[in-house]
């Protein structure tokens, strides 16, 4: 009888050790902030034979973090491809943020050459710019991703070692209605590197060894910064002349902290 229970028990732990070396759970701290700053000076040729010149600059300044520390699982297959790393155990991997989007804006135009006849030349709109401060909404959202070594990444594969990337914040509610209505800016400063313009940039990712997700460090960071410029002038048509360059500095970190199997989301009954 004591050779059957001890046989039962080296299956038991032969059993378990497997399934706990594939499984890592973490408490996740995420901070992300991105500062945008632009201009544009353009001669453009409008109504009634008019030439306009337009002298304008702004700013975009985004913060996130988590909201309400999230967990997450990472988990590995027998293929070292196939790892994921998926937050309250769920597909997509997404997150509630909490943060501010503030926009400042400065424009003068005028005409270097003016209308023929002024009746053929629309009148401005009245209004004040609303340019200010704006919360992040409930229900705004972020998302992490692991890609592991090997595995195929867009544009081209990751063959040196697994990556960590982030993006959003996604709010719904500005959709259909962006928070700013009259204030001038760089189109999607709201989004994490949405001001580069090309979708073979992203995503950012940062490096994230297989071996620290399935390592013993009880903590650790992971980090991403950028810094670049991107020119949006599109001269041609009624567009004599055109200046617009933006550029985007962007910082975001995700702590990792080791923490016991998770069995429901924050705050779940």
């Amino acid at each position: 009888m004591r050779r059957i229970v001890l046989a039962a028990a080296a299956l038991a732990v032969a059993g378990a050790a497997p399934a706990s070396a594939k499984k890592a759970y973490f408490r996740l701290d995420v901070k992300a902030s991105q500062h945008v700053e632009w201009s544009r000076d353009s001669l453009t040729q409008g109504c009634g034979e008019s030439v306009t010149e337009l002298h304008a600059k702004g700013t975009g300044d985004l913060t996130a973090r988590d909201h309400d520390q999230p967990w997450a699982v990472a988990q590995r297959t027998n293929d070292a491809r196939r790892i994921t790393l998926l937050v309250h155990g769920e597909q997509p991997s997404s997150f509630a943020v909490e943060g501010r989007y503030v926009r400042a804006w400065q424009q003068n135009a005028f005409f270097t050459k003016p209308p023929k006849d002024p009746r053929q030349c629309p009148q401005s709109l009245p209004g004040s710019p609303d340019c200010g401060t704006r919360e992040l909404p409930a229900g705004a959202l972020m998302y992490v991703n692991y890609v592991a070594p090997g595995a195929w990444t867009y544009p081209t594969p990751n063959p040196k070692g697994g990556v960590l990337t982030l993006s959003g914040p996604i709010v719904q509610d500005w959709f259909g209605r962006p928070p700013f209505q009259l204030c001038g800016g760089a189109n999607g400063d709201d989004t994490l590197a949405g001001t580069w313009y090309d979708p073979v940039m992203r995503p950012m990712a940062a490096p994230l060894p297989v071996s620290k997700l399935f390592g013993k460090a009880k903590r650790f960071t992971v980090r991403y910064k950028d810094h670049r410029t991107v020119q949006t002038a599109h001269p041609g048509g009624p567009v004599l002349e055109d200046d617009s360059p933006v550029t985007t500095t962007l910082h975001w970190k995700v702590t990792f902290t080791r923490v016991g199997p998770q069995l429901q989301t924050p705050g779940g009954g």
